[in-house]
């Protein structure tokens, strides 16, 4: 939320009860704030996903569920996409640090 290129907010609703989850100021606010599901299956090299959605485990690809990963899923295989445009074929744990 915010102005482009000004201050804003990111903020996080539980899709079930619509409670506040989590909050973060933001210095400069970028549209879009995340890739679309067209752009992550491009990335991905999927010209027909089966499905694509937003998905969030702490991993090496994120750390933060303020940048979920794209999962798309084909007839053949599964990949994630996160929002820097690094392509996975398994979510490593995250580890320490």
């Amino acid at each position: 939320m915010g102005e482009p290129g000004g201050r804003g907010a990111a903020v996080m609703v539980d899709a079930t009860d619509g409670s506040l989850m989590a909050h973060a100021a933001v210095e400069h606010v970028q549209r879009p704030w995340l890739i679309d599901e067209e752009r992550a299956a491009e990335i991905a090299g999927c010209a027909q996903p089966v499905e694509a959605r937003l998905v969030w485990t702490p991993s090496r690809a994120t750390r933060s569920p303020f940048y979920p990963l794209w999962e798309i899923s084909t007839m053949l295989e599964r990949v994630w996409v996160n929002q820097s445009g690094g392509v996975y074929q398994e979510l490593t744990p995250a580890g320490p640090g």
